[in-house]
């Protein structure tokens, strides 16, 4: 087996619906970052921040070189333009990747797309557009689209989306929950990493905690 090269794209909410979780949020994915930072092999990471506008925190960054997220980055305001977000980042993603020498370009990429509001402000990308960018990178590429969502019927938009149910949670709006969700996608990552096959045991505790503590 060649060199292993992970490439991770996390796709985060901070539309004005985030108001209240933005320590958690800020803690969890830096955690999840420190951790990952701790495996081995190449890794790269992509952060994109959005709500009706569109931030590249980070771009193809070598995970040793990522920074830790602040409160001067992630404050919440504004709408939900979440096909935007993820059109124009897999757009990005592809067309980078299709730059790469063979031997620098990733053997794997994950998306994470968290998000705790309805698409409510894109202008460029459809949902069926969504579906047919993220089934083509799946069925030719072999990307893994992660997406966890709060506040709405998440099947519902996954399945419209073309994102399989094993790979989307519901989670409860809750302090907890988004702490919960970064260590679990870390723990998720790291099998991927291992060609370790997931199934839809990743989200068990997220389910548990949101069956126990319902949707706040």
């Amino acid at each position: 087996m060649g060199k292993v090269i992970v490439e991770l794209v996390f796709i985060l909410d901070r539309s004005g619906s985030m108001e209240g979780l933005e320590t958690e949020t800020i803690g969890g994915y830096n955690a999840m970052i420190e951790k990952q930072k701790k495996q081995e092999g190449k890794t790269l990471v992509t952060t994109i921040l959005f709500n009706n506008e569109y931030q590249r925190l980070t771009f193809r960054t070598p995970i040793k070189e990522v920074r830790p997220l602040t409160g001067h980055e992630y404050f919440p305001r504004g709408r939900t333009a979440l096909l935007d977000a993820i059109g124009q980042t897999i757009h990005q993603i592809a067309l980078k990747q299709k730059e790469d020498e063979v031997d620098r370009r990733p053997t794997k990429t994950v998306f994470v797309i968290i998000t705790d509001g309805l698409e409510n402000a894109s202008t460029h990308f459809t949902t069926p557009i969504i579906k047919e960018m993220i089934s083509y990178e799946e069925r030719e590429y072999g990307w893994e689209f992660m997406f966890l969502g709060a506040n709405f019927e998440v099947f519902s938009v996954t399945d419209q989306l073309g994102i399989r149910r094993t790979r989307a949670a519901r989670y409860a709006r809750r302090q907890e929950a988004v702490y919960l969700n970064y260590s679990e996608v870390g723990n998720t990552i790291n099998r991927m990493r291992r060609g370790e096959a997931v199934g839809d045991e990743w989200k068990e505790n997220i389910d548990a905690l949101f069956d126990k503590k319902g949707d706040e």
